[in-house]
């Protein structure tokens, strides 16, 4: 519940204060719109709450080796991604000076995991809008509806509803942040 509200609160933020944020994670102020300055802060958010495992696959999307410690992974992650870099990574002589905040200890179970493997279950990324979620719960609901699934009604029902469930769960958050 607790990066639900971190993140509720950044809709909330003044400009200058979500600068502020950006800029504390040693990154330069960025010169992009508001929307992607909060999409990114959401992003770190996220990543920082993610275990080990879902940090190494989110690397493996961005083609970034993940062998390191979760903040080291997190800020190729950071770099990668938000294009600070566009060849391969520098090496350790040569990256900017970056100092993450220390990741933030998480009760085990909490929403934000359920956040984030909801945005899995639907196959999107964790900057999705809301016109993404529903094409995508529309393309699998189709897809698992125990009716169009005669021969595997019930597996396709536990998939349909894993959907369903994934639905409610993304929307609501969203729906949180106003998006």
């Amino acid at each position: 519940a607790m990066i639900v509200e971190q993140m509720a609160g950044l809709a909330e933020a003044s400009d200058a204060e979500l600068q502020d944020m950006y800029a504390g994670l040693g990154l330069p102020r960025a010169d992009v719109s508001r929307q992607v300055v909060m999409s990114r802060l959401k992003c770190y958010m996220l990543w920082q709450e993610f275990k080990p495992a879902e940090l190494r696959k989110e690397c493996a999307r961005y083609g970034i080796s993940a062998t390191e410690e979760p903040e080291e992974i997190i800020w190729k992650l950071v770099l990668k991604s938000w294009g600070y870099f566009t060849e391969d990574l520098p090496d350790a002589a040569r990256r900017p000076e970056f100092e993450p905040p220390p990741r933030q200890k998480k009760a085990s179970g909490t929403c934000s995991s359920k956040l984030a493997g909801s945005f899995k279950t639907l196959g999107l990324q964790l900057t999705a809008s809301q016109e993404d979620v529903k094409k995508s719960y529309r393309r699998l609901a189709l897809q698992h509806h125990p009716d169009k699934n005669h021969c595997r009604r019930e597996a396709a029902s536990i998939e349909f509803q894993k959907v369903a469930d994934a639905y409610e769960v993304v929307m609501e958050h969203l729906k949180k942040l106003g998006k």
